[in-house]
């Protein structure tokens, strides 16, 4: 898959803060300006992303929808409906209307006898 240029391009001013932000931490013990600096940068790379059309799923406290979401735990717990995303463990894109890649979630799987009450 190839990237357009002109995505290329509005990525360059990131990759530029982000190599400034690491000569400001280099030989430093205080890293609150570099945490700082990383913040700004991943706050232009995800404006960046959704100008193209990029938008996070949705996840926690939603219905398990195999589309959107990848189950790789499961958990008892009484105080969620049976099949709602309880945590996401690692967060997931749609580009438009297409899955570039599902949420990974922890779902709550109540047993059979607590799901029928």
């Amino acid at each position: 898959m190839l990237f357009s240029e002109d995505l290329i391009k509005q990525f360059l001013p990131i990759v530029d803060d982000l190599e400034r932000a690491l000569e400001t931490v280099r030989g430093k013990e205080d890293i609150t300006n570099f945490v700082q600096g990383v913040e700004i940068i991943f706050n232009q790379l995800k404006n960046t992303l959704e100008k193209q059309g990029l938008e996070q799923i949705r996840a926690k406290g939603e219905p398990f929808d195999p589309y959107l979401h990848e189950a790789i735990m499961k958990v008892e717990l009484d105080e969620y409906p049976d099949n709602m995303i309880v945590e996401e463990m690692r967060k997931g894109y749609k580009l438009k209307d297409r899955v570039l890649r599902p949420t990974m979630v922890k779902v709550n799987k109540r047993s059979d006898k607590d799901s029928k009450r």
